[in-house]
């Protein structure tokens, strides 16, 4: 956390580093500098005082190891700001650079023994004869080799001895320049001592011998024992090969750069970040300040100044350019060298390639923007439920802080209102690593409710194993409140429309009604003369009752259909069988249509499957299509045939029911704006019919369209989805 009392993340590395005890650094972080040693302490605060003050501190210390030996720590860390300028996170990077301590120190040693034995050696003095055999030998050093020299060399030649260091074309040479007569100087060779033992090294120097008369007499010089020089050189060179070897196996490139020299020096994987083949052509192609990008030169420049003139240490994030000509982004770390008398001598740093560090930042950012900024609300949980992570928008929306919830579980917004069984299917889904997605009845801190429509979906890690639960959710509880309005206002407009469409019936609907009540009264008038008779011809009577009492059931039908299509129902969907659907509504229909004289023709295909519809809202959109077809047909001479079909379409997905009137059919132009809401062809017509009629229509998942016929007349068509029972 900002203030560094909590730790929110820590690599599973750190078990490695802090054996068991990195498990602690959750409540207390800064236990990871319990074992730091005394000494190195002043280290640890020093970099902890960077941090505060400039926002990245950097050290490097001893601790122990979870073995008890001590081993050295590099920590880096920086602080993030929020977008307001508070601390918001640190962040920081702690690796073992033991090994390569080890190393620089065993160099160092080694370059001081190198020096010690090196002021502390002494030379010896030897003579040879004209043969250049030995003939003395004296000073020569103690020990073991010394004796070698003083009792084995003497009346020997120097290649009679097993050698190494020089091949046999090299003696060769020496002793054609010995047949010469000619001084030479540090001939450096080594020679087996002893079985089993390392060679001694000795550097000899020499010069012919004349008499007075000019006779060559022989050789005489010097010889210095550089056994010590020669196995510090090797070490050297062995260190440093183990520290190129340390420094190629790291990811970041090192330059070596000689102030007084102005000269640069460049590992091969400082060549390679840039896409170089080597160092050399990287030092050939390739100048510092011409390949900083144009935006971030003079800042880099100015701290690189800064560092050669004042020694601050050289801690920059900048682009350059490869060799490819594309910019990469890298961070450069660097120091100042000075020499013995505090003169900068050289500056050394390292290079590492951050370009999809820098770009997985960005995009990290920008998520992080973009969670924080949704519109919508985000929680992430554990595994148990217990709440880890809000977005603002939950806290607006629930009205909880986000410190309130935290740890908590997300039962705290259960209103009671969501049956127990649609939790229980929440948590079915996702403990089985799917999503679920429904909505919940919530209650606001201030126990207001309000919908959500919640989709809960199981994060997974690289094993694949569920880590969180993260929900996104939606405040529906307008949403819901308008499709109620909506939805009660539509029922209302469908309830006036048949009202209406009922007026427009009345007429018809007092002729059909006319036809037995009269028969009742004509048959009544002759029950009287059955029964008035003498004697009462009661048989016959009871004929014409029966009748009279067919004519009353006819009468009471009429009426209960009309009452039962004008009276207001509620809206809920039943499964319905289409083709009686269909004569339901063609009976009521006829009711009208007898006054137009319509013929209907019916092509319905049986055993269609069933389909999930509000009856009375399909009765309604059908007694509209029919009405509509029955008006188009009215000035038409001669048979006014109204054909109605249905059929399954769809791949049996489907149910299609077409109306086909054979009237004076739809112009282009009407055609287009038929389903408007307001338009209409008829002259005292409201333009609402097949806009509401569209509008239930798709609202069963279905659609309503109209086409014209090819000889007259239109066709209008509409589809509603079929009724599948669980595991068809």
């Amino acid at each position: 956390s900002g203030d560094g009392g909590t730790l929110i993340y820590l690599s599973p590395h750190a078990d490695r580093l802090f054996g068991r005890e990195a498990r602690h650094f959750a409540s207390d972080p800064g236990l990871r500098h319990a074992r730091v040693v005394e000494a190195d302490r002043p280290l640890v605060a020093d970099m902890l005082r960077q941090l505060a003050e400039t926002g990245r501190g950097e050290a490097e210390f001893r601790s122990l190891c979870p073995n008890g030996s001590p081993c050295w720590l590099r920590e880096e860390c920086h602080l993030l700001l929020d977008s307001e300028g508070r601390p918001w996170r640190r962040v920081g990077l702690i690796a073992d650079v033991t090994d390569r301590r080890l190393t620089i120190e065993a160099l160092i040693d080694s370059e001081n023994r190198f020096r010690a034995l090196t002021a502390l050696s002494t030379d010896w003095y030897w003579e040879q004869d004209e043969s250049f055999r030995f003939t003395k030998i004296e000073g020569a050093p103690g020990g073991r080799d010394g004796a070698f020299y003083s009792d084995t060399m003497l009346g020997r030649r120097r290649w009679e001895v097993v050698t190494v260091g020089l091949d046999a074309a090299q003696w060769a040479a020496h002793r054609a320049q010995l047949e010469r007569r000619e001084a030479f100087r540090n001939l450096e060779y080594g020679v087996i001592v002893g079985e089993g033992q390392e060679p001694a090294f000795v550097s000899v120097s020499g010069e012919p011998v004349f008499d007075d008369a000019g006779a060559f007499k022989g050789y005489r010089g010097v010889g210095s024992d550089i056994t010590a020089r020669r196995r510090m050189e090797k070490a050297v060179r062995d260190n440093e090969a183990r520290l190129l070897q340390v420094l190629e196996a790291t990811s970041e490139g090192v330059w070596d750069f000689d102030i007084a020299a102005r000269d640069t020096a460049f590992s091969s994987r400082f060549a390679a970040l840039l896409g170089f083949a080597d160092a050399a052509e990287l030092k050939a192609r390739f100048t510092f300040a011409e390949a900083l990008h144009p935006d971030d030169a003079a800042r880099v420049l100015a701290a690189q100044e800064k560092t050669l003139a004042e020694g601050a240490r050289f801690d920059e994030t900048y682009r350059l350019r490869r060799k490819d000509g594309g910019y990469g982004c890298f961070h450069g770390r660097g120091i100042l060298v000075r020499d013995e008398d505090g003169r900068p001598q050289r500056f050394v740093g390292a290079l590492a390639d951050v370009t999809a560090q820098v770009a997985a930042d960005a995009q990290l950012r920008k998520l992080s923007a973009a969670v924080e900024q949704s519109p919508v609300a985000i929680l992430i949980t554990d595994t148990k439920g217990d709440i880890e992570y809000v977005n603002p928008r939950f806290c607006q929306s629930s009205g909880y802080a986000a410190a309130e919830v935290l740890g908590r579980n997300p039962r705290l917004l259960k209103s009671g209102e969501t049956p127990p069984e649609e939790y229980a299917r929440l948590w079915q889904a996702i403990k089985g690593g799917a999503e679920w997605s429904g909505e919940l009845h919530n209650r606001r801190k201030n126990g207001e409710l309000y919908w959500e429509f919640v989709r809960i979906i199981p994060l997974v890690s690289e094993k694949g194993e569920v880590t969180n639960f993260m929900a996104v959710k939606e405040d529906i509880t307008l949403r819901k409140e308008l499709t109620a309005r909506e939805q009660l206002r539509q029922e209302q407009m469908l309830h006036h429309a048949r009202l209406i469409a009922m007026g427009e019936m009345a007429a018809a609907l007092a002729h059909e009604l006319n036809q037995p009540l009269a028969a009742i009264a004509n048959f009544s008038g002759v029950a009287e003369r059955q029964l008035a008779q003498v004697p009462p011809d009661l048989t016959r009577a009871r004929e014409v009752v029966d009748i009279i009492n067919g004519q009353a059931l006819r009468a009471g039908e009429i009426v209960w259909r009309i009452r039962d299509f004008a009276r207001k129902q509620e809206s809920r969907r039943e499964t319905q069988d289409v083709n009686e659907l269909v004569r339901a509504v063609v009976r009521l229909a006829d009711i009208a249509a007898r006054t137009r004289e319509i013929v209907y023709a019916f092509d319905l295909t049986p055993g269609l499957p069933p389909v999930v519809v509000n009856r009375v809202q399909i009765e309604q959109v059908l007694l509209n299509l029919i009405r509509n077809g029955a008006e188009a047909m009215e000035d038409v001479a001669g048979e006014k045939r109204l054909e109605i079909a249905s059929r399954l379409v769809e791949g049996g997905a489907a149910v299609q029911l077409s109306v086909r009137d054979h009237g004076c059919g739809l112009p282009d132009r009407i055609a287009v704006d038929l389903f408007t809401p307001f338009f209409t062809t008829k002259t005292e017509g409201m333009g609402m019919g097949l806009s509401i009629s569209r509008g239930i229509v798709e609202a069963h998942g279905g659609r309503l369209w109209a086409a014209p016929n090819a000889d007259a007349g239109t066709t209008f068509h509409l589809t509603l989805p079929v009724h599948r029972e669980p595991g068809e």
